[in-house]
This record gives C-alpha cells, sequence and structure tokens, in this order.
C-alpha cells in the first residue's frame, strides 16, 4: 500500500457481479478499502453509515439510474467525488452525467 492509497476508501456501484468482483479486487490489491454493492439502494445505505473517499457508479442500475443515485446523495450533501461508468460515449449521456453532480447553492 502506498502512501497515496494509505486509508482512502471507495464504494463501488455495480450491477454485474463479475465486473463488481473485478473492480472490487483490483482496487483492493492497489491498497485502497473498498466496498462493493449492487444497487443504488444499498449504495445510499452504505454511504449514510460510512461516508467513502471515492464513489464508482455505473449508469445502469437495476433500481436507479446511476446520476439519479448522484443527485440523489447531492441532495442529501454528500459532496463525494464521483466517476460514472458506462459505456454511452453520447455528448448528451456525457453532459448529463456532468449535470447529475452538479449542486446548486
Amino acid at each position: 500500500m502506498t502512501s497515496d492509497t494509505l486509508g482512502r476508501s471507495i464504494l463501488v456501484v455495480e450491477d454485474d457481479d463479475e465486473l463488481r468482483r473485478v473492480l472490487r479486487n483490483g482496487l483492493r490489491e492497489e491498497g485502497f478499502a473498498v466496498e462493493a454493492v449492487a444497487t443504488g439502494a444499498d449504495a445510499l445505505a452504505c454511504v449514510e453509515k460510512t461516508p467513502p473517499d471515492l464513489l464508482v457508479i455505473d449508469i445502469g442500475l437495476p433500481d436507479t439510474d446511476g446520476r439519479d443515485l448522484c443527485q440523489a446523495l447531492r441532495a442529501r450533501g454528500i459532496q463525494t467525488p464521483v466517476l460514472f461508468l458506462t459505456a454511452r460515449d453520447a455528448l448528451v449521456d456525457r453532459i448529463a452525467g456532468f449535470d447529475a453532480g452538479e449542486t446548486t447553492t
């Protein structure tokens, strides 16, 4: 574990079992503390218990859109950085992802 990753926690939100396992294991090998869940509801519960340093969220979750999950977190005042996982590459999808993390004051 490097000093850059020491104590850094990541929550991976991915419904595909194999991809979730690969992400979790790969990030752990790099020294991160990783929790991995399959649904937006599980992610909200995890974040409320112990907020991570970073969220990795799949856009296509079974119970919600990853962007909606991000908006729900922001509405609760959670400003944790988010990386979205998606195969979508259209400009409109990228802009929607940025907009999901936007906060209003």
